[in-house]
């Protein structure tokens, strides 16, 4: 298992990047639009979009942080986690973690996933929150559940970390269950580590070799070597040593010597 990830999440208009809650086209089921009413702070977190990307308009993160502030003030959830980000980093306003928790909180608590996230990090790093890990585990474990991938594999390790409270591995393995389904290569990985050597339940080397294949598939290079032990292991030489070369390729100069064996 590997270290908590801590790309914090910015929530963005969905026809510019479709970030923040994995925006879809609308479904083509009439030709009629239905109106929609304004989120309050939508026009302030629009505009403030617009300015930190410089889409239709100069980038100007300061001017951004202004209208994200507004559209928070207003009740708009993502207004809160973008003003957050930009106080966390530093960007366009002086750097202040204390005040980008204040708005992360806000934000996880209109139940946004990004901004459970980013407030789950605050406490898993002490950064403008004290270092609780167990309210990082909570927060992550809830942001995994209103569909934030990332935040499925962070819950997911603290889960095994007695330093977050009572370690419950078969949670664990949910969690990243639901990571890897979401196309998370590594996630993929850590499970198939967990379930091969038996961890929240018994050992079971067919799933761990079908998972480190799916890995190693997404573009995981230490999955593909994984797999080449694995399959070693299941007496199939010849897959393993073009699953030794697939990781070889991709930089894991431990497999170089396994694909080149005779």
């Amino acid at each position: 298992m590997g270290t908590p990830r801590h790309a914090r999440t910015l929530c963005l208009l969905p026809l510019i990047l479709a970030a923040c809650g994995h925006a879809r086209p609308a479904p083509e089921i009439a030709d009629v639009p239905t109106p929609r009413i304004a989120e309050p702070g939508s026009t302030d977190y629009e505009l403030g979009v617009a300015l930190e990307t410089g889409q239709g308009v100069a980038r100007d993160p300061a001017r951004a942080a202004v209208h994200y502030d507004r559209a928070c003030e207003a009740g708009h959830p993502r207004g809160c986690n973008n003003l957050g980000v930009l106080l966390q980093d530093g960007v366009g306003v002086a750097r202040d973690p204390a005040r980008a928790a204040d708005r992360f909180d806000r934000a996880c608590g209109a139940d946004l996933a990004d901004g459970c996230f980013n407030l789950a990090l605050a406490f898993a790093e002490g950064a403008g929150r004290p270092a609780d890990p167990p309210r990082a585990r909570d927060l992550f474990s809830r942001a995994c559940d209103g569909g934030h991938v990332d935040a499925c594999a962070n819950a997911a390790l603290l889960w095994l970390h007695e330093d977050a409270g009572p370690t419950d591995p078969a949670r664990a393995l949910a969690y990243l269950g639901i990571a890897c389904d979401k196309g998370d290569a590594g996630a993929c990985h850590d499970l198939a580590l967990l379930v091969d050597g038996g961890v929240g339940g018994p050992a079971d080397h067919d799933r761990a070799r079908a998972l480190f294949a799916r890995a190693c598939d997404k573009g995981d290079a230490k999955a593909c070597f994984n797999l080449g032990v694995a399959l070693d292991h299941a007496g199939r030489p010849e897959d393993a040593r073009a699953a030794y070369a697939r990781a070889c390729a991709a930089g894991v100069s431990e497999a170089c010597p396994r694909a080149a064996a005779p």
